[in-house]
Order: structure tokens, then C-alpha cells, then sequence
């Protein structure tokens, strides 16, 4: 009996664990989001050779790369909080949305066998990403006008 009620007990934590959401920092964000130069072209030779995946270790569907400086994105978070730590710029940034190949996705593969349609480029676009102790961990969305309205 005493053996069973450990086990249960251990199967429970692991399982705990294993939902519990992983924590990002600020190394993590710049490797995943900034680049200060990239064409459309570059997406699966960006995300390959910085090895960005999932979590759980697979190809990321989709990343958004902010093309400046981390200084110049981290000002982002010296804005107010919108909600939680979520922050909006009131600069605008160029942005390239990477998405994996439909292909791609379909065969589930996994880094750095991870391919990509040419990037959209969106120039101009003010952003909310999630901020700790005033530096950038999260990118959260390009501001659109649907956003600002569920925002405020």
C-alpha cells in the first residue's frame, strides 16, 4: 500500500511538472525575435542556424522576427502595462512573419530539418510583447485595431 500511494504521488508531480509553462528570458526572446538585419528569403536559414523550435522540441509553426536593436525594443517596456505585463510600443517596428511550409508541418519534422515560406514583411507596426523587471520576454502580437479595442 505504502508503495502505491509513493507512486501515485511521483505520477502526480511529474505531471504537474510537465504542464507547467516553461519561463523565458531575455536571451531567449532576442535569440527567437530580434534581428536587426534579414530579408524575406532568410526565414529557415534564420530560425534553423539559431535553432528556435518549440519547447517541446519541434519546428515552430510560425515566428516573428523585430527587426532593430534590443535597446530600442526593450524602451517597449518602460510604456504602461496595458494588462498583466503586457506592453504596447508607441513606436512602430519592421516585422517578417516566418511560417513553416505546409509540407513541412505535414511530416512533423523537427530542427534543423525545419523549412519556411518566404517571410511577409510588415514595416511600420507597433507591437505588445510581455515584459519582467523591464526587460522584453515575450512577443505577444502586431497592435491592430481589434487589438487596441480588447486592450483598453
Amino acid at each position: 500500500m505504502k508503495i502505491s500511494i509513493f507512486a501515485s504521488v511521483l505520477l502526480l508531480s511529474a505531471a504537474v511538472l510537465s504542464v507547467e509553462k516553461v519561463k523565458h528570458d531575455v536571451k531567449w526572446f532576442t535569440n527567437q525575435h530580434i534581428i536587426e538585419e534579414m530579408n524575406e528569403d532568410d526565414c529557415t536559414n534564420v530560425i534553423n542556424g539559431r535553432g528556435i523550435m518549440k519547447d517541446d522540441g519541434s519546428c515552430k509553426w510560425s515566428n516573428t522576427f523585430i527587426k532593430a536593436p534590443l535597446k530600442a525594443v526593450t524602451n517597449v517596456c518602460e510604456t504602461p502595462a496595458l494588462k498583466g505585463n503586457l506592453h504596447r510600443s508607441t513606436t512602430p517596428f519592421d516585422l517578417i512573419y516566418c511560417e513553416q511550409t505546409k509540407e513541412n508541418a505535414a511530416k512533423t519534422a523537427k530542427p534543423p530539418h525545419c523549412e519556411y515560406e518566404k517571410g511577409r514583411l510588415h514595416d511600420d507596426k507597433k507591437i505588445i510583447i510581455g515584459c519582467e523587471d523591464g526587460i522584453p520576454v515575450h512577443y505577444e502580437r502586431i497592435v491592430t485595431l481589434v487589438t487596441v479595442r480588447k486592450m483598453n
